[in-house]
């Protein structure tokens, strides 16, 4: 179902782009944006009408990652990500620690 709602809002976009990136008070924060096409050496999924790029070094510490779509109430909503490899969060819930 949260790649449903991605390809609904991919706005002309080829696809979207997971990765980990440095940063925030647990170490890592997730990234997860559309793009219009992989960046070098990226590992590609194809779902169709829709894709999905993943950064090589990210891909360890990303496998296993369930992408949901969480909706609080009325205006609250997003993705969520339920990763087996995190060993910390921050209180905020913007970083991880692997």
């Amino acid at each position: 179902d949260a790649m449903v709602h991605a390809i609904e809002k991919t706005q002309g976009r080829e696809g979207i782009r997971f990765a980990l990136m440095g940063g925030g008070c647990a170490g890592f924060q997730y990234e997860f944006d559309y793009a219009d096409g992989p960046q070098e050496g990226d590992i590609e999924i194809d779902f169709g009408k829709f894709k999905m790029w993943i950064c090589p070094m990210s891909e360890s510490m990303l496998d296993g990652t369930v992408i949901s779509w969480k909706k609080d109430g009325l205006i609250s909503e997003g993705f969520q990500f339920n990763n087996p490899g995190e060993s910390a969060a921050c209180g905020c819930g913007v970083s991880v620690g692997f």
